[in-house]
């Protein structure tokens, strides 16, 4: 086994033979963001002097390649010493970002303790009358204001693992889907299933109401990660070596139904056996209550949705038809089944 942690900067890596496996980690460079640019804004707010300044921003470049290293070297023996339960995958980003949030408010603090206070202006002199040093504006506010920021720094990351091990508490398991009334579950017309990978659960099936066939795929998608997600460029209609389908043309389709998006993916598909079968697809997202047939509105439905505190269940409903029957068959097993096929959505999240 070999875990892989993911970085933000290019870098040079080293790996470290253990009981648990070889473990690859950077060897500069970390999964969190530099520092320097905070403590530069720190050393002008509260120094006067270059030296100072110069002395602080210095402090800033060495102390976080040091804290680097211990962060390497922690987050490696969390991952050994947990039998690479912990820190082998995102757990790697958010250790990262609390270390360096701990590390900037510690550096913060220490540099405010020799914080400096503005002199007085360029027009005293000799003959002057005496003033005292000019105080700075935001100064009492200044300190609670960095740490403040630095505390920030870890509040997202906090919440990330509260959400994550909420996410964690219960897998998905598809509630029934109530079928509309005069259609039966029928034996499957094709062998041709979408190439959506990793999928927390999924259901196909065939569903036949006089001489209408239809195929519903639903893929459904709970605590997204690196290795599982539903918006892709690896989840397809057919990939790319597939031996027997392609896909012969794409389009989009304005549906008016309500419990559907607006505007639909649609697709045609070729069997290239010696059927040379064709099917019409149907295709948009279910995003935690919420509808699209856009993978950029998708991605940013999940985002905010986590954002907000809430479950990043998702899913991909599909439905297809053999192309000679698809013009009647998919319009009215879509406007039948979609209400139930969102009533079976929201039952599968409410029930974890």
């Amino acid at each position: 086994m070999q875990p892989v942690f993911p970085h933000t900067r290019k870098a040079c890596s080293s790996s470290s033979p253990l009981a648990t496996g070889r473990w690859s980690k950077p060897a500069a460079g970390s999964a969190t963001p530099s520092p320097r640019s905070l403590s530069a804004l720190f050393a002008y707010l509260n120094f006067v002097s270059l030296r100072r300044r110069l002395i602080f921003i210095g402090a800033s470049i060495i102390v976080p390649v040091i804290a680097n290293w211990l962060r390497a070297y922690m987050i490696v023996m969390l991952g050994h010493l947990s039998g690479n339960k912990l820190a082998a995958g995102v757990d790697h980003l958010i250790y990262g970002w609390l270390f360096f949030g701990i590390v900037i408010t510690i550096m913060f603090i220490i540099g405010a303790r020799w914080s400096e206070a503005p002199t007085a202006g360029p027009g005293a002199g000799a003959g002057a009358p005496h003033t005292a040093p000019l105080p700075h504006p935001c100064r009492k506010g200044l300190g609670v204001v960095t740490v403040g920021i630095a505390l920030l720094a870890t509040a997202g990351p906090l919440g990330f693992v509260a959400m994550d091990r909420d996410d964690r508490t219960a897998a998905p398991n598809l509630a029934g889907l109530t079928l509309p009334a005069g259609w039966t579950e029928a034996a499957a017309f094709t062998d041709w299933k979408p190439a959506y990978a990793n999928a927390s659960v999924e259901r196909q099936a065939a569903y036949t109401r006089e001489d209408r066939t239809v195929g519903l795929y639903v893929g459904y998608y709970h605590n997204q990660n690196y290795q599982r997600k539903l918006v892709t460029s690896t989840n397809v209609l057919v990939r790319s070596d597939d031996p027997i389908w392609a896909i012969l043309s794409r389009n989009r389709a304005k549906i008016n139904a309500k419990g559907i998006p607006p505007s639909i993916q649609t697709a045609e598909l070729l069997s290239k056996d010696i059927t040379a079968s064709r099917l019409v697809v149907w295709q948009w997202y279910w995003i935690n209550g919420k509808l699209t047939a856009s993978d950029v509105e998708a991605k940013l439905l999940t985002a905010l949705s986590r954002l907000r505190g809430q479950s990043d269940d998702s899913a991909v409903i599909i439905l297809y038809a053999l192309q000679e029957s698809a013009t009647d068959a998919l319009p009215a097993f879509a406007m039948q089944a979609i209400g139930p096929i969102n009533q079976m959505l929201d039952a599968t999240r409410k029930a974890r």
